[in-house]
């Protein structure tokens, strides 16, 4: 998996998660089990971490 970060000019922060599969078969597995939607609770406790940070 790759995992980008890019700093936007207001000071938000762009998080980008790219991963790779080497067959459709691995990549149609992976999808089965909702790693989608897991990826995006994921960044979304991720963003809730950093908030609560930002309000320290």
């Amino acid at each position: 998996m790759r995992v980008s970060f890019l700093q936007q000019p207001d000071g938000r922060t762009v998080v980008t998660l790219r991963q790779l599969h080497p067959s459709k078969e691995q990549r149609n597995a992976v999808l089965s089990f909702n790693a989608v939607e897991l990826g995006f609770q994921t960044l979304d406790k991720m963003a809730a971490y950093g908030n609560s940070l930002k309000a320290q």
